[in-house]
């Protein structure tokens, strides 16, 4: 399943951002979340009973993989990061590919 924040501008990513947190500050449903998990919803379970709760976790999921897939690549690009850090990237990101589906 592709990502659906792939082509997704940063300064969208960073106001969707900014709604995430205040959201998950509060405890509210992300609204910015929500056009993202109908498009899902739509595009890959169109003939299944697949709740918008279930689309918004699976938008969330991806939301969070987008982010933290470019802000490490970007650190990646700098001369400074060695194969430690690199290392590190790579743990970070089956973190939260585990956070995101609660396997830890």
């Amino acid at each position: 399943m592709e990502n659906i924040f792939k082509d997704t501008r940063g300064t969208e990513l960073f106001e969707i951002y900014k709604d995430f947190l205040g959201s998950k500050e509060i405890g509210v449903a992300i609204e910015s979340f929500k056009p993202y998990a109908k498009t899902i919803k739509n595009i890959y379970f169109p003939s299944v009973d697949y709740s918008l709760g279930m689309a918004i976790s699976l938008t969330e999921k991806m939301f969070l993989e987008e982010i933290a897939k470019r802000y490490f690549e970007d650190l990646l690009k700098d001369d400074e990061w060695t194969g430690l850090n690199q290392g590190f990237y790579i743990e970070w990101r089956n973190f939260v590919k585990c956070w995101t589906l609660k396997k830890f």
